[in-house]
Parts: structure tokens; C-alpha cells; sequence
């Protein structure tokens, strides 16, 4: 009997600790509450607010509860352009997406009300970091503004930006760019004049650049036209991949002048031996040369010319001089 009775004490006290502990709020319990039960599985897709397109960005995400961070949850990261993360229910959540190009984005998810369904999928509209960019396009001899109009190509996202007379204020024309991409520049000329082919790169004194200004050439007799993208490996005569659309350029300068006949300059650094440069520079030249030919010119219109270090249009004392050395020129020997 007196066995019966002590169980009997054991099993008021249990229930009536565990009534206690069940009236108090459970994060006072324990800082890790929830325990993984009352949760929504979210998906969060990150899309380009103005191309409509999905990211395939990385970044982080900040996550704040009730004005709180949450347990587990401080910062998650993004990858590939998406966020798979879970959210308590009973709680308001606010969520900052963070990447690096656009600008820093706030979405609440409100799941203090019954929730029904535990796994969701939400889309993201992420705003990109724009700048104004202004060009101006004037004649290399008279300085006079010229309204060829300017292609912006941006690769990385598929995006083609075309500029005419309705973008021009003041002579320049105007247009909002991305902060983080770079852009291939080429300008539409006449056949007056020489082509041009830059681009806008986004490393962060670049980022700084807010005008470019270009000077055309015009084509004729004696003109010197510098290629600006024409590139090899080091100590090598292979034409690198990326010097094919320059040289496209001319070719089609040469078809739309069909009489005209040209020299090929091609220049190095002054690093190694003098000899050794101008050998590389006179098959530099060559490689050109046979391009050229491949592509329809007839090898009668065209000159070539290795100069090794011997006409350096900067000291070479810097990298960065060294690369302006390292360079190719066209030279209009007939119009």
C-alpha cells in the first residue's frame, strides 16, 4: 500500500512539472526552441527586375525575425542565383538579399498566421547598380561632333544597348549602364571614316569612369588606324581568339574600300633581346597577314612590317606601358 501511495506522489509531481514547464514560452526554455517542428521550406529565385531573366549570381541573405535574428540563421548564402532555407512558423521574417551588383533587397514573409503548406517557392526582383555613362564621338582633325550612333554589347548578360540622336544632350550621348559589367563598345561610322572598338571594363577604377571620349579617324591616304584588341600569348605569334572581331573590322574596312591597299605594323615591349622582338613582330605581322587572306583579301593589298621595340609609344618602364607598346597599326597606303 505504501508502494502504491509513493507512485502515485512521483506521478502528481511529474504531471504538475511538466504542466509548469508547458505554461512557460518555449524560447525561455530553450535558445534553440521550434526544434526543427512548425517550419516552411522556402525557395527563393533570384530574377533581373530589368531584364527579366534568373540570376545565376552568388551572395548572402540576412534573416531577422521579429526583429530578431533567428537561432541557426544569422546570414545564408546564395548560390547560382537561388536560396533554399527554412522559416518558423508563428513568426514575421525579414529577409535582405545581398549581391554584388545590385542594389541590396528587403522582402518580408509573414508566417505569424496558420500556415498551410510547407514548401514554398518565391520569386526575387533584384534592381541592378546603374550609372549615367556619357561619349562623345568628335573628329580626330577638326574636333567636330560626329552622330554615328554606339552599340553597347553586354555580354555577360545577352544585352544590346543602341544609341543614336535621341540619346545625345549637349553633343554626348547619354546612357545608364551597370556598375559591375563590363560592355564591348563599337561605334556605327561612316565609311569615311576608320572603326572604332573599345570596351568599358568594370574593375573599380574603371567603375570610377563616368565619360569616354573618341576620337575617329578619318580614312585616307596615310591614315594611321591603331588596332586596339589585337592580342598573342607572351613571346608568341598566335593570334589569341578574342583578336578575331578586330580583325574582322578590317576586312570589312578593306571590302568597303575595294581599291584600297594597307600596311601592317605590328610592335612589341622592350623586353629581351632586340632581334628577338623584331622577329616575333615580323611573324606577329605575318599571322595577320594570312587572316586577312583567309577571309577574302587579296594578298596584293596588303603590306606587312615587324618593328620589334624600336617605335615605343610610351617608356617601358610600367606594365601598363609595356602593354600600349605591344601593339598592331594600319597604315592607308592607297585609298
Amino acid at each position: 500500500m505504501q508502494l502504491v501511495t509513493s507512485i502515485c506522489w512521483l506521478i502528481l509531481f511529474i504531471g504538475s512539472t511538466t504542466l509548469a514547464w508547458a505554461q512557460k514560452p518555449i524560447e525561455s526554455i530553450s535558445k534553440t526552441y521550434n526544434f526543427g517542428i512548425g517550419q516552411v521550406n522556402y525557395t527563393f529565385n533570384l530574377q533581373d527586375a530589368e531584364l527579366k531573366t534568373p540570376l545565376n549570381e552568388t551572395g548572402e541573405v540576412n534573416i531577422q525575425s521579429n526583429g530578431k535574428s533567428p537561432i541557426n540563421n544569422q546570414a545564408r548564402t546564395i548560390a547560382q542565383g537561388q536560396l533554399k532555407t527554412s522559416l518558423f512558423v508563428g513568426y514575421q521574417h525579414r529577409l535582405t538579399f545581398k549581391v554584388k551588383g545590385f542594389e541590396d533587397t528587403t522582402v518580408t514573409v509573414d508566417l505569424r498566421q496558420q500556415v498551410t503548406g510547407y514548401n514554398r517557392q518565391q520569386t526575387i526582383a533584384l534592381k541592378p547598380q546603374m550609372k549615367e555613362f556619357k561619349i562623345s564621338l568628335k573628329d580626330i582633325e577638326t574636333n567636330e561632333n560626329l552622330n554615328f550612333g554606339v552599340v553597347l554589347t553586354n555580354k555577360k548578360r545577352g544585352q544590346k544597348i543602341y544609341l543614336n540622336s535621341k540619346d545625345l544632350r549637349n553633343g554626348e550621348y547619354v546612357v545608364r549602364i551597370r556598375v559591375s559589367d563590363s560592355y564591348d563598345l563599337e561605334v556605327n561610322n561612316s565609311e569615311s571614316y576608320a572603326f572604332y572598338a573599345t570596351k568599358i571594363n568594370h574593375t573599380e577604377q574603371a567603375q570610377q569612369k563616368k565619360k569616354l571620349a573618341i576620337k575617329l579617324i578619318p580614312y585616307k591616304l596615310g591614315a594611321l588606324i591603331p588596332l586596339k584588341n589585337i592580342t598573342f600569348a607572351t613571346k608568341s605569334a598566335q593570334l589569341n581568339a578574342n583578336s578575331f572581331a578586330e580583325l574582322d573590322r578590317v576586312t570589312k574596312l578593306l571590302k568597303d574600300h575595294p581599291t584600297s591597299r594597307i600596311l601592317i605594323e605590328a610592335h612589341t615591349d622592350s623586353d629581351g633581346s632586340y632581334q628577338r622582338n623584331l622577329r616575333l613582330s615580323q611573324l606577329r605581322a605575318q599571322n595577320v597577314l594570312k587572316y586577312l587572306i583567309q577571309q577574302g583579301i587579296q594578298a596584293s593589298r596588303l603590306e606587312t612590317k615587324g618593328m620589334g621595340s624600336a617605335k615605343p609609344i610610351a617608356p617601358n618602364d610600367t606594365e601598363a606601358n609595356k602593354a600600349r607598346n605591344r601593339r598592331f597599326d594600319i597604315i592607308v597606303l592607297k585609298k
